[in-house]
Parts: C-alpha cells; structure tokens; sequence
C-alpha cells in the first residue's frame, strides 16, 4: 500500500521540486554546453570569468542558461497575426505546465509527493508527451512553413523514439515480479508502476553475481531495455544527431521559428525541465535512484544520496555530451530508420529478457544470479 506524507510536506515539496528541478536542469545544460565544447576543442561556458571581464559579464558563467532565459522574458513578445493565436499562446505553457506536474511524480533521491502512487509511471510518461505536442502545435498554428516542417520532423522523430521508450520502460517496470519467485530474495508486488517501488526495489536489495554482491540496479538486470532507454532520450532531448526538428541551418528553428520574448523563454524553461525530468527518470529505473538508505561513517544516508546522485548524473552528462560532440545531423528519414534498427530492437530484447532468465531457471541452467 502506498505510504504518503503529511499534507503540509506534500505542499511545500510541491512548490520546491520544480524549482530545484530548474536550477539542476540549468547546471546540466551548462555542464552539457561546456563538456561537448570541450569534446570539439572549444572553450565552452566560462566556470570563473577573469577578474577584468568579471565587472561586465559577472563572476561566473555556469548560470547563463537562466540569464538566457532571463534576456527573453524582458523582450517583447511578437505574435504573427496569421497564427493562430489561442493555440500558439498555450502551447508554451502546456508544455512547461506539464513537466512542473510531472516532477511531483518523479523520486529525486527518493523525495517525491505522489511518487508511491500507483500508476506514478504511467502519468510521467503522459506529461512527458505533452510536450512533443505542444511542439507539433506550435508549429502548426504559427502559419511559418519554416514551424510546419518544424512539426512534420517533431511528429516522425516522436514516433521513432517513443516506441522503444515506452517498451524499454514497462519491460523494467515488470522486473521485480518476473525475477524474484525465481532468484529467490523477498517475496515482491508482481511488478510495479509505482516509481517509488521501482526505486526502493533496487535501494533494498542486491545482487549475488557468482559470489559478488552488488546492487540490484536494473541496468545490471536488463542491460538491453536500459541501452534503449538512453538512446531514445537522445532523441527526446535534441541531442546531436537528433536534433532534426529545430535544425538552425535547414529550418531557421522549426516549430519555434516565429516564438520570441516571453513565448520562447516559457519554451526554453520547459527544455530545461525536460533535461532534469529524463536524466533523473534514467536513474530512478536503472540506477536504483540514487537512494542510499544506510549512513556512513556519521553522515547521513540522504548526503550520500546527494552525492551518488551527482556522480551518477555526471556520468550520464558525459556520455550525452559525447554523442552530441562527434555527431552530424541525421537526415529525418535516417533517424527513423536508425530507431527502428537498434533501440527498438534492444527494446523487444528487454521485454523478453527476464523471461528469458526465468526459462534458463527453469531448465535449471545456472547463471549465477540470486537476489537478495
């Protein structure tokens, strides 16, 4: 049964999450723009600006996708008047709204209001469509052919990467039921919905793998699903080589091309956002979320967890920023195509994975794996 906490906790976690979520997305974005400058030979974002800039540009410029998104909100905003108006206006906010509302739903090292509900996956997953919606909708409603083929490449990206997304996500969540009858441990819920669970599954349990312990991260435990997960993300975040639909030299930039002043900086929040929501998500799934439940050496197990966390996100940081430094554009035809070659494949494989173990078991072919 799902254990919540009091209302009053729910209500101030409610107004905090988005904004440390904000502020984590800010220091990723940068952390991402500085690593793939670095990849290309670049000097990226400056961590300490030299004292002789430092009156004009400040002391650090680690913050500047919020002073990016502070310059758009003091500039006009500028409505063609062919769009159509309703839509166009929304949009923006939809998309941002959503992700807000989609943090609640999300464990950040193990903190979350609504994280022990039940179905808490199954709503993330709808609030992170929301927003490769809006975007189809600003695209369209804008009336500039540049936003029209805007929203055609989003519509085809979304339903390249989405699949093996959402495969890749419901073959982890039905793990814990599949795996535990038959590796033994404690008897566990026939799989879960619940992000919560999911975490706390991989928090409390660990893995005898040929006489070592270690973790019961379900990256270890489907490998496939996870490898999936991670280059659907690529695509989900617009990261080289997906980043087909705002293409600057092809399209100007897409479905955003006729946004400008507070319209787009609603839209660059909602990137932001997006960021944290699909880094944090991986780690809950695969990487037991962070969540160190035991305290070492005096510190307490929620520090820990803040560090783990961190390292964890570095290393996911790296690997994004990675693909994004030695990658050229993808055509959109070549990416739908590579999504149907390799992520949706790892996918089917993830599905069936488990079951897969569970039938070596039963044939009574060891693999060395017990869960405890």
């Amino acid at each position: 049964m799902a254990v919540y906490l009091p209302i009053w906790q729910i209500i101030i976690i409610c107004f905090a999450l988005p904004a440390v979520g904000f502020f984590l997305g800010v220091l990723f974005q940068s952390l991402i723009r500085k690593l793939t400058a670095r990849f290309q030979g670049r000097r990226g974002p400056w961590y300490i600006v030299p004292k002789s800039l430092r009156p004009v540009v400040g002391s650090t410029r680690i913050l500047q996708p919020f002073w990016d998104i502070m310059k758009l909100m003091y500039k006009q905003t500028l409505i063609p008047s062919t769009a159509q108006r309703k839509i166009f206006i929304s949009a923006p906010f939809a998309a941002s709204t959503s992700l807000i509302i989609a943090i609640w739903f999300i464990p950040i090292i193990g903190i979350s209001p609504f994280g022990p509900f039940e179905f808490s996956l199954i709503i993330t997953l709808y609030l992170m469509l929301i927003v490769p919606l809006t975007i189809v909708a600003s695209g369209a409603a804008s009336s500039s052919p540049w936003g029209a083929i805007g929203s055609y490449r989003e519509v085809i990206l979304t339903l390249a990467y989405e699949i093996p997304f959402i495969l890749g996500i419901f073959s982890t969540a039905m793990l814990t039921g599949i795996l535990t009858p038959v590796y033994g441990g404690v008897p566990l819920i026939p799989g879960s919905l619940s992000l919560t669970d999911i975490v706390n599954f991989q928090a409390s349990h660990s893995i005898s793998f040929f006489g070592f312990k270690i973790p019961a991260f379900f990256i270890l435990l489907n490998p496939f699903a996870a490898a999936a997960i991670l280059m659907s993300l690529i695509g989900k975040l617009k990261i080289k080589p997906m980043d087909i639909p705002d293409a600057e030299v092809e399209v100007i930039a897409g479905a955003y091309t006729e946004y400008t002043g507070k319209l787009l900086g609603v839209y660059e929040i909602a990137k932001i956002l997006l960021l944290f929501i699909s880094l944090t998500l991986f780690i809950d799934m695969y990487l037991g979320g962070a969540l160190v439940t035991v305290n070492y050496l005096g510190v307490p197990s929620f520090i820990w967890s803040g560090i783990v966390f961190g390292v964890e996100i570095v290393i996911l940081i790296l690997i994004i920023s990675v693909v994004n430094a030695a990658n050229a554009r993808f055509r959109i035809d070549q990416a739908f195509t590579w999504y149907m070659k390799i992520p949706l494949i790892l996918s089917l494989i993830g599905l069936v994975w488990p079951y897969i173990m569970v039938s070596l078991a039963g044939a009574g072919v060891s693999i060395g794996i017990n869960i405890v």
